[in-house]
């Protein structure tokens, strides 16, 4: 039996997580609402499909960077970072700014499901299954490339939730383009953050800031949100130069 090669396999385990969405949005979430509990029940199934992908893929720990070093890495990155938001914030607040401190309300539900299930299951998936197989096209300085092709993919992985909020809302224009938009100049930036890291905790860290920030300066504030990121960066390159 001829070996599947390896631009096949990548593109039928995208059709079967594409297809995957297609029946959540149009199918599963019309039969049953949508609510939190139907939200996490989602967010399981995906990050259990990521799982058995990652396991079938064979992908370690040490390839996907998840060891214990890399989580003390990212959770300092992301400490310093969020010091150096409540800096500005505070500044900022001298001079007469409204934004909070705090989110109005915090829900211990919606930041572990944001955590362990969305922002882990998706970046096991676009990183650990996709990422990571795409860059073998490439040589290590072209890999830039591979994480291009991810974000777009990331991006159109998201085309049957808009497409279901279009036409329920009878709205296929700009909104649809921008829900398109907005994902994969997100995994753009988080897929330019593992590049250079190699830390996939600290992916899903920032991918769980973005979806439920813990501070309200994060919150609907795009600039601040900007600089928390650029922080992240700056810290991050310190830690590696740190560490020789």
């Amino acid at each position: 039996m001829k070996k599947m090669t390896l631009q096949t396999r990548i593109t039928l385990i995208y059709a079967a997580v594409f297809f995957l969405q297609i029946m959540i949005w149009f199918f599963f979430y019309r039969l049953a609402g949508y609510n939190d509990m139907i939200g996490t029940v989602i967010k399981m199934i995906i990050l259990l499909t990521a799982v058995v992908l990652v396991l079938g893929i064979g992908l370690s720990i040490r390839r996907l960077g998840l060891q214990i070093e890399k989580l003390v890495e990212a959770l300092e990155v992301i400490a310093l970072a969020g010091v150096v938001v409540f800096i500005i914030g505070g500044v900022l607040k001298i001079f007469g700014s409204h934004l909070s401190f705090f989110r109005p309300h915090y829900s211990l539900h919606a930041a572990v499901s944001s955590l362990f299930l969305e922002a882990l299951g998706e970046e096991l998936l676009f990183v650990g299954v996709f990422y990571l197989s795409i860059c073998r096209f490439f040589e290590e300085k072209d890999r830039w490339q591979a994480v291009l092709i991810t974000a777009l993919l990331y991006g159109l992985w998201f085309l049957p939730g808009s497409a279901a909020v279009g036409l329920d809302q009878h709205n296929l224009g700009a909104q649809f383009l921008m829900n398109l938009l907005t994902p994969f100049l997100m995994w753009l930036v988080l897929g330019l953050f593992y590049y250079f890291s190699e830390n996939l905790w600290l992916v899903v860290l920032l991918h769980a800031s973005i979806i439920y920030p813990l501070t309200g300066l994060l919150v609907n504030a795009p600039v601040m949100m900007i600089l928390f990121f650029i922080a992240v960066g700056g810290f991050l390159y310190w830690s590696r130069t740190r560490q020789g």
